[in-house]
């Protein structure tokens, strides 16, 4: 959907909207986030592996736990190529969540654009601290 140098956000179903929301908020900041609509989920998109060999960071974006989820599948596919290291999971706690608005069950999940802005951001810190 988009190209960016700093990092990449995979997201799937409607947190698409939200991704392309969080890179439009990163680049106000200066950081170059690209947009992959990750419309499949098995089999993985053969390009995954030129994707993670591009972008410095991959950060997940999904409306479903953790464990057993897109970002999983996504680590699966790459732990065999030294790339799993690359990828950071934004997804839903594995827990019962509360009743209450979606929107609002999502923001304290970072799931909304804040939220997933700030995932990426961190994530990027991430790579750019030097060891001493």
């Amino acid at each position: 959907m988009r190209q960016g140098e700093d990092a990449c956000i995979l997201a799937i179903g409607r947190m698409v909207e939200v991704a392309v929301a969080a890179a439009d908020r990163l680049a106000e900041e200066g950081l170059s986030c690209g947009v992959i609509n990750a419309r499949w989920l098995e089999p993985m998109d053969p390009r995954l592996a030129q994707w993670a060999s591009r972008y410095p960071v991959l950060v997940t974006a999904e409306e479903n736990v953790e464990a057993g989820g897109f970002g999983s599948a996504v680590l699966e596919a790459l732990a065999p190529l030294g790339l799993a290291g690359k990828v950071h999971l934004q997804a839903l706690p594995d827990q019962f969540l509360p009743h209450g608005r979606q929107a609002e069950l999502l923001a304290q999940a970072g799931l909304d654009a804040t939220g997933l802005a700030a995932a990426v951001r961190k994530a990027v810190g991430a790579t750019r601290i030097t060891p001493s």
